[in-house]
């Protein structure tokens, strides 16, 4: 029969797991809307020019739903708009997989074909995420914070700092972090969760470990 002090320890587990959970998803949620509406602009575009071949390119993309069917897109089709579309998705699935080793080959696959494209900075993001999931902390960090206060990416950046030093054991210094969401993004969902991080962040910052003195 469980104990009350297990039973307690488990639902602090599933707690934890689902503050790391939401933490991730606010990251992802941006690359997908933005890889939506790519696709929706490539779609109408296509659709204005009625040209066999570029048909024939978007309908193997939009038919590819595992990532060797992309990766087949990519090698067809290299030069087409679909290719870079289909790169972010191959490497989203390797991530969501847990196959960071192939995402991370996906996403520098794609920064040296389409350095200047118009989700590079989302996929160096992504990028960095799969750095971070690989225990690569340092490299991660490095990234996160070189991305501008007037970059869009720049509140995530800030959620992957403080991530990294929770990681780190470094509570007290993700918490400057998650004050700082709070304050320049008032009122937003980022603010929202930002309060609730900081909140499990400064338990965290308090549990100091008292030894134990034998009477």
């Amino acid at each position: 029969m469980a104990t009350p002090e297990k039973i307690s320890s488990a639902s602090s587990a599933d707690h934890e797991e689902g503050l790391e959970k939401l933490k991730q998803w606010g990251q992802w949620a941006l690359m997908g809307i933005a890889v939506v509406f790519l696709g929706i602009s490539l779609f109408q575009w296509n659709r204005s020019r009625g040209e066999g071949l570029k048909q024939e390119i978007f309908m193997a993309y939009s038919t590819a739903f595992t990532p060797e069917a992309l990766a087949q897109v990519v090698e067809a089709y290299p030069d087409a708009p679909e290719a870079a579309l289909a790169r972010i998705q191959m490497g989203g699935m390797y991530f969501r997989e847990g196959e960071y080793e192939e995402a991370l080959a996906v996403y520098d696959a794609f920064l040296q074909a389409h350095p200047r494209h118009l989700l590079a900075s989302e996929v160096r993001f992504s990028r960095w995420m799969t750095l971070e999931a690989l225990g690569r902390l340092d490299e991660a960090m490095e990234g996160f914070a070189s991305v501008s206060e007037e970059n869009l990416m720049y509140p995530q950046a800030l959620f992957g700092q403080a991530r990294i030093h929770e990681k780190q054991g470094r509570a007290d210094l993700a918490l400057p972090l998650y004050r700082l969401i709070e304050e320049s993004f008032e009122d937003s969902a980022w603010a929202f969760q930002a309060e609730m991080f900081r909140q499990v962040a400064e338990l965290a910052a308090r549990d100091v470990r008292v030894p134990e003195v034998d009477e």
